[in-house]
């Protein structure tokens, strides 16, 4: 990549620095925050760690503005003339995972063929074939379910099972 260059740069809180680089692309490795980028012309962009911006004409004297009152920016800043692609993914901020919590749980064992009543509330359904023979889901020509292996959905109503077997239906609500 000819002229490529990597800068590590803390801004501190609200403040903003004039990067005095002349590119044709540039991007962000790393970032402590999301951050705004400001041409010379005054337009604006969004930028965060992983973010590439590629133009055709040479771009001079990006701004980078700490868009924090309260804490410094720290940025790792890759420019140049070549092409750059950051194709890994980073998160910035944790993940919360909400766990769904239910209430009940049944189960029915079958011999097939049968029509299954899933009720209203039913959070979701798992079929299990227990049996020796394959099974179908929803008429015969619908879902296979082969001996053995198991087959889980969100569904409310009358279900058809076809074939010989023996399946375990349960129902999570």
């Amino acid at each position: 990549m000819k002229g490529a260059n990597s800068s590590r740069y803390v801004i501190a809180a609200g403040d903003t620095l004039i990067l005095h680089q002349s590119c044709l692309f540039f991007a962000c490795s790393e970032s402590s925050a999301p951050f705004e980028i400001q041409f010379e012309n005054g337009e604006k962009l969004p930028f965060w760690a992983g973010a590439v911006y590629e133009n055709t004409e040479r771009m001079n004297n990006i701004m980078i503005r700490n868009l924090s009152a309260t804490e410094p920016l720290v940025i790792v800043w890759i420019w140049g003339f070549g092409v750059y692609r950051d194709q890994s993914l980073k998160l910035m901020n944790d993940i919360t995972a909400k766990q769904k919590v239910y209430s009940s749980l049944t189960c029915q064992e079958i011999v097939t063929p049968a029509t299954v009543t899933v009720p209203a509330g039913t959070a979701e359904v798992m079929i299990q074939n227990i049996g020796a023979g394959d099974i179908r889901v929803g008429g015969a020509a619908v879902l296979k379910i082969e001996a053995g292996n198991d087959f889980r959905l969100n569904f409310v109503g009358n279900l058809e099972i076809a074939g010989s077997s023996t399946v375990v239906v349960a129902r999570l609500s």
